[in-house]
């Protein structure tokens, strides 16, 4: 078996590198021999993934990094806005400061390192986002998010404290919810199989679109989502009193998010969000590319079931 495992040296604030040197050993013990690919630029995961799908260059893509790194691979799995026919999967070795997206794998194969052992693999559901009339279509594998989120990881991303993992999300998120001004905005959404749409008027603080259950470090937004589920697990968080949020904060770590106040769950498979002006979108903990002069109207979302090899 042809073993890639590619590697973001900067992950982890610059420490995945000194991490993956310190279980490489094990890592060869159990996986058996691979070939090290060390990223050099953002997206260089990207094209790396494609080009080894394309010319089908390894049986297995092991990803040493953290949920943007996790990001960069599942856009490598499409070419020209199109699928690339593989069986070839990725797995996950976490070496990344949150470490999201691993929580849910682990969750849905708690013998994981027999899974990547055995190349073992399943086809999972990713989404698409792309602005209004489709303009600049991104992937996506863990959760995106519009509204707040974007602004607590422009505000971390921006700042030595992302080191402090959990804590730091933490911290961000709190420091910019007192600055936050949520915009009027509107939700529709549409589930698998049905042919009308749920629309709503409302505010917003943070709209969440879950593939998968975890983000900011461990907040634990979707605990019902699933890798191969027929919707994506929604969570909107409209404007309420700020002092309400704090100090229900802690049900987000719980997994207890539906008990929070001014939170509402959806499921659907395709969605808009109007915000009414200018809101920030974040895709697996990495803030969105605006294009320069381009104010986002809308964001659009849609799951695309069963569609990348993930091992599992």
């Amino acid at each position: 078996m042809k073993r890639l495992l590619i590697i973001n040296p900067k992950s982890k604030n610059g420490k995945a590198e000194k991490a993956f040197l310190k279980i490489e050993p094990t890592l060869r013990e159990n996986l058996g021999d691979f070939d090290v690919y060390r990223t050099k630029a953002p997206k260089d995961c990207t094209s790396r993934v494609r080009t080894c799908l394309l010319h089908k260059q390894y049986d297995q893509i092991l990803i040493a990094g953290g949920d943007g790194s996790v990001n960069e691979a599942t856009n490598g799995y499409f070419d020209e806005g199109k699928l690339i026919d593989t069986n070839i999967p990725f797995g996950v070795i976490n070496l990344g400061t949150g470490g999201d997206f691993i929580k849910t794998l682990h969750i849905e194969s708690p013998d994981y390192m027999q899974a990547l052992k055995e190349n073992r693999f399943t086809k999972v559901n990713c989404g698409i986002t792309h602005y209004e009339e489709g303009k600049s279509p991104q992937y996506f594998m863990n959760i995106s998010s519009v509204g707040l989120g974007g602004d607590v990881n422009k505000s971390l991303k921006s700042s030595n404290l992302q080191r402090w993992g959990t804590l730091a999300f933490f911290y961000s998120s709190i420091k910019m919810l007192i600055k936050y001004t949520p915009p009027a905005c509107t939700l529709r959404i549409r589930k698998t199989g049905e042919e009308n749409w749920t629309e709503v008027n409302t505010s917003l603080i943070n709209f969440f679109v879950c593939n998968a259950q975890f983000s900011g470090g461990g907040m634990h937004w979707a605990p019902n989502a699933s890798l191969t589920a027929d919707n994506f697990e929604i969570v909107h968080v409209k404007a309420i009193s700020k002092w309400r949020l704090f100090f229900e904060s802690h049900k987000v770590y719980s997994g207890n998010v539906s008990q929070m106040s001014g939170v509402t769950l959806y499921q659907g498979s395709e969605i808009q969000v109007i915000p009414e002006g200018y809101s920030t979108q974040e895709l697996d903990g990495e803030i969105r590319d605006i294009e320069e002069g381009h104010i986002p109207k809308e964001f659009n979302y849609r799951l695309i079931p069963k569609a990348i090899p993930v091992n599992l």
